[in-house]
């Protein structure tokens, strides 16, 4: 079968053997509708010269994202993490944090502002609607949710899902080894990969 015969999908991309045949714009649509841990497995097994140049000629916030996941090993917590949409510094105020929300895209997903201190270090999530309860000049540390559950990028996501799934959070902070902030991982990509991980068990 070849690249002409059909529009490339999630329903019938095992019928090719080999993807690369098609074009960029068109990988990009499929792996962009598949969840995002199968996404990466697929990549995975792609030729290392040809990903190098299908990431180079992705969108760049998708090649950014893509790039950052094949970085850590397959199944870890890093490998599915994303950017972290709004970081805000503890010591910036409601206002900072207003001003900046309006600069993100509106499609972003996002639910939480991951604030740090000086060095980086994760120490609250922001809860938006908090901020409509606080007079501008309020410094985000003294309105922010402190301590959050965070995780750690190089943990296995098995063990991960094992962890936090009584808890009903849909977004937590990704952290290194000093608790420096590296990115978000949504809940939901977190219960896909551990889908996936029992499919193949099972298969």
């Amino acid at each position: 079968m070849t690249a002409n015969t059909s529009t490339l999908t999630k329903d019938n991309y095992q019928e090719y053997e080999d993807l690369s045949i098609f074009p960029t714009n068109e990988l990009v649509s499929f792996f962009t509708s598949l969840p995002k841990v199968k996404t990466l497995n697929i990549l995975r097994d792609f030729d290392q010269n040809f990903i190098l140049r299908f990431l180079d000629d992705s969108p760049e916030h998708l090649s950014i994202q893509w790039k950052s996941s094949l970085k850590f090993k397959s199944g870890t917590v890093g490998e599915l993490m994303q950017p972290a949409a709004l970081v805000l510094n503890e010591n910036e105020t409601v206002e900072d944090a207003i001003t900046k929300i309006k600069t993100i895209h509106k499609q972003k997903l996002f639910t939480y502002g991951m604030v740090v201190d000086d060095a980086n270090v994760v120490t609250g999530v922001l809860v938006f609607k908090d901020v409509f309860y606080h007079e501008p000049n309020e410094k985000i540390k003294n309105i922010c949710f402190k301590n959050p559950i965070y995780l750690d990028a190089e943990a296995d996501i098995l063990e991960t899902y094992n962890k936090i799934a009584s808890e009903q959070i849909p977004e937590f902070p990704v952290v290194d080894s000093e608790r420096k902030l590296l990115g978000t991982l949504r809940g939901k990509h977190i219960v896909d990969a551990y889908a996936l991980k029992l499919v193949r068990r099972a298969a």
